[in-house]
């Protein structure tokens, strides 16, 4: 399966309660969205299977694309990673249909 490469990137998301700050939201495999914020630190679950997240990684799900085949077309490709996060895994030979930048084959398993 094809990931744009932005699944495994670091993305800087702007604070509310300081304006002009940003929060580092960083992707990584298998785990899904980390953040630098308070809410994410200190996140708990509400019901079984919540997954952990806060208000940046949404931020950064709505406005990077992070595009995949299997379930997400990606968000509107407004936001861009931090430059020199790329992974050493990108492939620049099979771009991503949504954005043109590198992608990431990974074997899913069922």
């Amino acid at each position: 399966m094809r990931f744009c490469a932005q699944w495994f990137m670091t993305f800087h998301a702007p604070s509310s309660s300081s304006p002009g700050a940003f929060h580092t939201v960083t992707f990584i495999r298998g785990e899904g969205g980390h953040c630098t914020c308070k809410a994410y630190e200190h996140w708990v679950p509400r019901n079984p299977g919540d997954i952990r997240e806060c208000k940046h990684i949404r931020y950064v799900m709505q406005h990077a694309c992070l595009a995949n085949e299997q379930w997400y077309s990606g968000g509107d490709r407004t936001l861009q990673p931090v430059p020199d996060t790329c992974t050493e895994h990108a492939n620049t030979e099979e771009p991503c249909p949504a954005c043109g930048g590198s992608t990431v084959r990974l074997s899913c398993g069922v």
